[in-house]
C-alpha cells in the first residue's frame, strides 16, 4: 500500500480525536519521521535523544544530517539524510514534549533508555509491536487499503523523493531514465534497488510535473513541520483552557478534532 497525502492529514486528525495531548503530539511526530525518511518502523522507534543533542547536530556545514538508526534491517549501520527542519522538529519535541509524556507516565530518565519514543503509560521505550499496531490501527481507523501502516509510509517519501529528483532533472535539461533517478534515491531506502525502481515506475505512470516543483516539494516540507510545531503549542494551551471557555473561541484548523474530544 502506498501512502497518500489526504491519508497522512486524515491520520494527524485521527491522533489529534483519539489521543491525550502528549501522546497525539508524539504520534504524529513518528508519522512525520517515517513520510519524510522512509525509516522503516524499528529503525525510527530505535532513535536516541542523544542523535539529536546540541554536540551532535552543531555542524550544519551539510544540506542535511547524516544518522545512523541502531535498528535496521539485516543489521546493517548505514548512515541515512534528515533535513534540518526535521531534526529541529524533534529537538523541538525532546526540549518541550517528551519530558512532559515522561512525566504522566510516572517513569524516570533511566526507564527510558535514553531513546526518543516511550510509552505514556510506563516511561519505557515503545516496542517496535506497540508502533505497529498505532499505525496500522490508525490506517484502519481512516478507512485505508488493508495492510496499510508503516511501510505504507516509507513508500509514500520514496514516491516524493523520485517526484524531487525526476523535476530537478526536467529543470535542468536532463533525462529522467529510470537508472539515474532509483540510484539517486537508493540512499534514502537503505540502498533498496527494487523499491526505489517501483517508486519511479509509479511516478512515471500518470505524474504531470511543473516546472521547478523540486523546490516546491521541499518547501512543503519544511512548511509542514512548522505547521506541526505550531499546532503543537497551540493544542497545549486549548488543553489548558476550561471547556464553558472553549466553546466560545474560534479554533485554528486542523485541530478541531482534538478540541472535541477534549
Amino acid at each position: 500500500q502506498w501512502a497518500t497525502d489526504e491519508e497522512i492529514a486524515q491520520l494527524e486528525e485521527y491522533f489529534w480525536r483519539t489521543n491525550d495531548y502528549e501522546v497525539a503530539v508524539r504520534n504524529i511526530l513518528f508519522l512525520r519521521i517515517e513520510a519524510h525518511s522512509a525509516f522503516r518502523n524499528e529503525s525510527t522507534n530505535s532513535l536516541l535523544i542523544e542523535q539529536f543533542s546540541d554536540a551532535a547536530t552543531k555542524n550544519r556545514d551539510s544540506d542535511v544530517y547524516r544518522i545512523s538508526p541502531s535498528k535496521q534491517k539485516f543489521d546493517r549501520d548505514f548512515d541515512f539524510s534528515l533535513e534540518w527542519p526535521l531534526v529541529d522538529r524533534i529537538r523541538e519535541y525532546i526540549r518541550f514534549n517528551r519530558p512532559e509524556l515522561l512525566k504522566i507516565s510516572g517513569g524516570d530518565e533511566k526507564r527510558t533508555e535514553g531513546r526518543l519514543f516511550i510509552s505514556s503509560r510506563t516511561g519505557a521505550p515503545l516496542t517496535d509491536r506497540a508502533v505497529g499496531e498505532i499505525l496500522s490501527d490508525a490506517f484502519r481507523a481512516i478507512g485505508a487499503p488493508k495492510g496499510a501502516g508503516g511501510h505504507s509510509l516509507r513508500r509514500y517519501r520514496a514516491v516524493v523523493q523520485c517526484k524531487i529528483v525526476i523535476a530537478r532533472m526536467r529543470d535542468y535539461g536532463l533525462p529522467p531514465d529510470r537508472e539515474t533517478v532509483t540510484r539517486e534515491i537508493m540512499d534514502l531506502l537503505g540502498h533498496t534497488t527494487e523499491e526505489a525502481g517501483r517508486a519511479y515506475d509509479r511516478v512515471m505512470s500518470g505524474y504531470k510535473f511543473s516546472s521547478k516543483e523540486s523546490e516546491l516539494l521541499r518547501l512543503s516540507n519544511k512548511f509542514q513541520l512548522e505547521l506541526d510545531s505550531t499546532r503543537s503549542k497551540t493544542a497545549k494551551l486549548i488543553s489548558q483552557i476550561p471547556k464553558e471557555i472553549l466553546q466560545t473561541l474560534e479554533i485554528p484548523q486542523g485541530l478541531e478534532m482534538f478540541c472535541e474530544h477534549h
